[in-house]
């Protein structure tokens, strides 16, 4: 995977964030597999203020939050929420209704033209906000159904269930994302490997 030339391309030539991002929450996982939960979710928080594809891995570290200390969630994911404050107060302070519109941008139309995944379809149906809320309830339906089958295992806390849930939940988001780009790759490809051998 290392010496794709895609890879060359998206890390080297364009220099594009996604990949220092995934190293950071890549970091952060590393954290979670240590058990050092609050560290890991001070560099969970900081990868998703480099990049929001980041939270894709969120349902499934909540999930695993929960799993590891139902008393302690509040806490980390008050750290989580604090380093986003911190790190967005320059634009919070001066701009911040224009500051939380672009971050989140929930009414963005995406171009046909650039996407990867779904160039099957009729642009018609790709612009389509029935296209929209049905990947986004597709989404969250996956979700809860491997969130269901995660508590009925009932599976130790060990580092391999703690990778296997984060890089699971974030494919399954990868999966239901409405448009993907070349670069996109860096967000789940190096995760492949772990998810074909699970």
């Amino acid at each position: 995977l290392c010496l794709s030339k895609r890879f060359h391309s998206i890390f080297l030539l364009r220099l594009f964030n996604d990949g220092p991002t995934m190293l950071v929450a890549y970091l952060s996982f590393w954290c979670f597999m240590k058990q050092k939960w609050n560290l890991g979710c001070f560099l969970f928080s900081v990868a998703v203020s480099l990049k929001m594809n980041v939270l894709l891995f969120a349902p499934g570290l909540l999930y695993l939050l929960i799993q590891a200390s139902p008393i302690q969630t509040i806490p980390r994911l008050a750290i989580c929420a604090i380093t986003q404050l911190v790190l967005g107060a320059p634009f919070l302070l001066r701009h911040p209704i224009s500051y939380l519109r672009k971050a989140f941008e929930l009414d963005r139309q995406f171009f046909f033209k650039w996407t990867v995944n779904f160039k099957f379809i009729p642009e018609s149906v790709f612009l389509s906000k029935y296209w929209a809320v049905f990947l986004l309830s597709l989404h969250l339906s996956l979700l809860a159904i491997y969130m269901y089958r995660l508590y009925q295992s009932k599976r130790a806390l060990s580092p391999e269930h703690i990778l296997s849930t984060l890089f699971v939940s974030n494919f399954i988001g990868i999966c239901c994302a409405r448009t993907l780009h070349y670069q996109f790759l860096a967000w789940y490809v190096s995760a492949l490997p772990f998810l074909l051998w699970r």
